[in-house]
């Protein structure tokens, strides 16, 4: 009598957990990139992507955009002075990833941040980066130097290729 070549139904199970456990590793092992800001912001308006920068008042409950900022030394960021006459402000920075073009899949995975103490929120788009509370009439200045971007489906060298074509 000839064995079945069939799987039995503990066999098939396995065969399905390895399977996920074996594309769980490739998405976890996403390839991260990274760009200087510089190089980010250049590649911003070709890939889906956006940087801004929004004060937003805690009295009045409401946001309006603010100086946003690429430096000599290849940061970018934003930079002003808080409103004397709206009391109380927090100064975010804000990455939004649009859906489509060359950003779809594309995420934001981290920044190099100097200058005001900050916040993260968010995972994938949007992220923003929000400073402490600042009082009225305060300067303040948060630098960007260097934007790590991940997406699971795709390489590095294949979104800097499709970057400048």
């Amino acid at each position: 009598m000839e064995k079945s070549r069939r799987l039995t139904p503990l066999g098939r199970i396995g065969l399905a957990l390895a399977a996920t456990l074996l594309v769980a590793s490739g998405a976890a092992r996403a390839e991260k990139c990274s760009f200087s800001a510089a190089e980010a912001h250049a590649l911003a308006s070709k890939n889906g992507f956006s940087f801004s920068c929004t004060v937003y008042h805690e009295e009045s409950n409401s946001a309006a955009p603010t100086d946003f900022k690429v430096y000599d030394d290849g940061s970018i960021g934003c930079t002003g002075a808080t409103p004397n006459e709206l009391g109380p402000s927090w100064i975010y920075l804000n990455f939004f990833r649009r859906d489509s073009g060359l950003g779809k899949g594309w995420e934001i995975w981290n920044y190099d941040v100097t200058g005001l103490p900050h916040t993260r929120i968010g995972a994938g788009a949007p992220i923003r980066l929000i400073t402490g509370l600042l009082g009225p009439n305060a300067k303040y200045e948060l630098k960007v130097s260097n934007v790590i971007l991940t997406n699971p489906y795709r390489k590095c060298d294949n979104f800097m290729n499709e970057a400048f074509k």
